[in-house]
Protein backbone atom coordinates (compact mmCIF):
# COMPACT_ATOMS: atom_id res chain seq x y z
CA UNK A 1 0.00 0.00 0.00
CA UNK A 2 1.37 3.58 -0.91
CA UNK A 3 2.11 5.75 1.57
CA UNK A 4 -0.55 8.99 0.67
CA UNK A 5 -3.11 5.93 0.50
CA UNK A 6 -2.22 4.84 4.15
CA UNK A 7 -2.57 7.94 5.56
CA UNK A 8 -5.42 9.04 3.56
CA UNK A 9 -7.26 6.11 5.32
CA UNK A 10 -5.83 6.71 8.46
CA UNK A 11 -6.69 10.30 8.14
CA UNK A 12 -10.43 9.25 7.17
CA UNK A 13 -10.31 6.85 10.01
CA UNK A 14 -9.55 8.69 12.77
CA UNK A 15 -11.92 11.48 11.30
CA UNK A 16 -14.94 8.64 11.86
CA UNK A 17 -13.70 7.19 15.43
CA UNK A 18 -12.48 10.22 17.40
CA UNK A 19 -14.05 13.23 14.72
CA UNK A 20 -12.64 15.72 12.82
CA UNK A 21 -9.60 17.98 14.16
CA UNK A 22 -9.17 22.05 13.98
CA UNK A 23 -8.31 21.63 10.59
CA UNK A 24 -11.88 20.83 9.35
CA UNK A 25 -13.92 17.77 8.12
CA UNK A 26 -14.01 15.66 4.94
CA UNK A 27 -17.55 13.90 5.63
CA UNK A 28 -18.45 14.54 9.13
CA UNK A 29 -20.12 17.28 10.80
CA UNK A 30 -17.30 20.19 11.84
CA UNK A 31 -18.38 20.35 15.37
CA UNK A 32 -17.00 18.93 18.15
CA UNK A 33 -17.91 15.56 19.13
CA UNK A 34 -19.15 14.10 16.12
CA UNK A 35 -17.50 11.32 15.57
CA UNK A 36 -18.45 7.91 16.94
CA UNK A 37 -16.78 8.31 20.46
CA UNK A 38 -18.07 11.64 20.70
CA UNK A 39 -21.75 10.35 19.37
CA UNK A 40 -21.70 7.55 22.52
CA UNK A 41 -19.81 9.15 24.76
CA UNK A 42 -22.81 10.95 26.44
CA UNK A 43 -25.30 7.85 25.88
CA UNK A 44 -25.95 5.99 28.54
CA UNK A 45 -26.03 2.13 28.51
CA UNK A 46 -29.99 1.56 28.74
CA UNK A 47 -30.22 4.29 25.90
CA UNK A 48 -27.32 2.47 23.55
CA UNK A 49 -29.37 -0.78 24.17
CA UNK A 50 -33.13 0.81 23.79
CA UNK A 51 -34.28 -1.03 20.48
CA UNK A 52 -35.25 1.78 17.61
CA UNK A 53 -36.78 0.29 14.51
CA UNK A 54 -35.55 -3.11 15.55
CA UNK A 55 -31.94 -2.50 16.31
CA UNK A 56 -30.19 -1.01 18.97
CA UNK A 57 -27.09 1.63 19.07
CA UNK A 58 -24.71 -0.80 21.22
CA UNK A 59 -25.53 -3.32 18.05
CA UNK A 60 -24.29 -0.89 15.32
CA UNK A 61 -21.83 -0.14 17.78
CA UNK A 62 -20.77 -3.69 17.81
CA UNK A 63 -21.16 -3.93 13.71
CA UNK A 64 -18.12 -1.07 13.70
CA UNK A 65 -16.04 -2.79 15.96
CA UNK A 66 -15.92 -6.02 13.92
CA UNK A 67 -16.23 -4.43 10.27
CA UNK A 68 -12.55 -2.44 11.83
CA UNK A 69 -11.68 -5.86 12.85
CA UNK A 70 -12.25 -7.36 9.34
CA UNK A 71 -10.36 -4.43 7.62
CA UNK A 72 -7.18 -4.61 9.86
CA UNK A 73 -7.33 -8.53 9.69
CA UNK A 74 -7.42 -7.96 5.89
CA UNK A 75 -4.85 -5.42 5.93
CA UNK A 76 -2.56 -7.46 8.12
CA UNK A 77 -2.96 -10.44 5.40
CA UNK A 78 -4.09 -12.88 8.04
CA UNK A 79 -5.93 -15.91 6.84
CA UNK A 80 -9.52 -15.89 9.50
CA UNK A 81 -12.84 -17.46 9.39
CA UNK A 82 -15.64 -14.75 8.39
CA UNK A 83 -18.63 -14.87 10.68
CA UNK A 84 -21.39 -14.58 7.62
CA UNK A 85 -23.91 -13.74 10.11
CA UNK A 86 -22.16 -10.78 11.59
CA UNK A 87 -20.99 -8.74 8.90
CA UNK A 88 -23.90 -9.59 5.94
CA UNK A 89 -23.32 -8.59 2.32
CA UNK A 90 -20.33 -6.10 2.36
CA UNK A 91 -17.71 -9.08 3.63
CA UNK A 92 -19.75 -11.33 0.82
CA UNK A 93 -18.05 -8.55 -1.57
CA UNK A 94 -14.79 -8.70 -0.31
CA UNK A 95 -14.28 -12.46 -0.53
Amino acid sequence: MSETLASSIKTLLKETIEGPGNEGSYYTDSKPNTGVFGTLDGLTAEDASRSIKGSTIAAHSDHIRYYLWVIRTMISGTDFEKDRTQVGPLLMLMR
